[in-house]
């Protein structure tokens, strides 16, 4: 199997997944993710360090503690986001009629993580995207090894990782992805 093919049926496998991902569920994935962020916080540092030179404290401030930050937001507030919004009275012709807003997910997302903030840049988004109840798939940097293999031991089975360098090449041959693609580390897949 090519690698075209491979992200091809990756991408329709997670599309085909109909059951809608449930608050508790997304809940639980947010605090399984804090977990294992909190436990392994040193061998987070010690990834930074091997792959990028990276001293403990930026690692601290600049990956750590901005996606911890995020899931405490996510997890605090999901309840409230995912709530109908009523939007008032309908138009006359329908009284009693009422609007309202139900949020839903878009379906499947692609998070390309560049280089230079590998950690935060991969699962900062990856966090936004399993609160809002969306599959995901995850291609860290390759450019990062130790930090995109931690990466892959926390992220949950639903969840598919792409890797190495025919991804980049082949993914704007891909018809499925729409060409709604933004990254931000590579001038020539920078297209979107």
């Amino acid at each position: 199997m090519s690698h075209n093919e491979r992200v091809t049926d990756i991408f329709h496998r997670q599309l085909s997944n109909h059951s809608p991902i449930s608050v508790k569920e997304r809940l639980k994935k947010l605090s399984n993710m804090e977990d294992w962020i909190k436990t392994n916080r040193q061998a987070i540092f010690d990834a930074h360090y091997d792959d990028l030179r990276k001293p403990e404290s930026e690692v601290e401030l600049g990956e750590i503690w901005y996606v911890l930050s995020e899931l405490k937001l996510a997890k605090k507030r999901l309840t409230i986001w995912t709530k109908p919004l009523h939007v008032g009275i309908s138009t006359l012709a329908l009284i009693p009629a009422r609007s309202w807003i139900h949020y839903e997910p878009k379906g499947v997302v692609l998070i390309i993580a560049p280089w230079n903030f590998p950690f935060n840049l991969s699962v900062g988004p990856l966090v936004s995207a399993l609160a809002a109840g969306n599959r995901v798939i995850l291609k860290p940097s390759e450019m990062a090894p130790n930090v995109s293999s931690l990466v892959k031991k926390m992220v949950e089975c639903d969840i598919e990782l792409l890797c190495g360098e025919e991804f980049q090449k082949e993914i704007k041959q891909i018809p499925v992805f729409d060409r709604k693609i933004l990254q931000r580390h590579k001038k020539d897949l920078g297209q979107h």
